[in-house]
């Protein structure tokens, strides 16, 4: 039993070190008045995050469908809202 228990810490301590993907890696912003991507940055409804680029692309498209047509999204990786608290910053950004 003791070896057991030993063997089953040692399984949970290596699953534990195992490098997985961070939750929430892409974030999508959806900008109600605009048809194209701003190129500055702007005002934005941040909706969520998600996993990866084709769930965050998925969801975005499905808020244009939404607002029939209307607004464009954009998803971003590693966002940190900045000191404004209106704005983010991400590492990449991607339609």
């Amino acid at each position: 039993m003791k070896m057991f228990i030993t063997s089953l810490l040692s399984l949970l301590f290596l699953a534990a070190c195992v490098d997985t993907p961070t939750p929430g890696v892409w974030s999508l912003f959806y900008y109600p008045n605009h048809h194209q991507s701003p190129d500055v940055p702007t005002q934005s409804t941040y909706l969520s995050n998600y996993d990866s680029l084709h769930q965050c692309q998925s969801a975005g498209a499905g808020q244009v469908f939404k607002h029939r047509g209307n607004g464009t999204y954009r998803c971003g990786k590693h966002c940190h809202p900045m000191e404004s608290q209106s704005l983010y910053l991400c590492d990449k950004m991607k339609k």
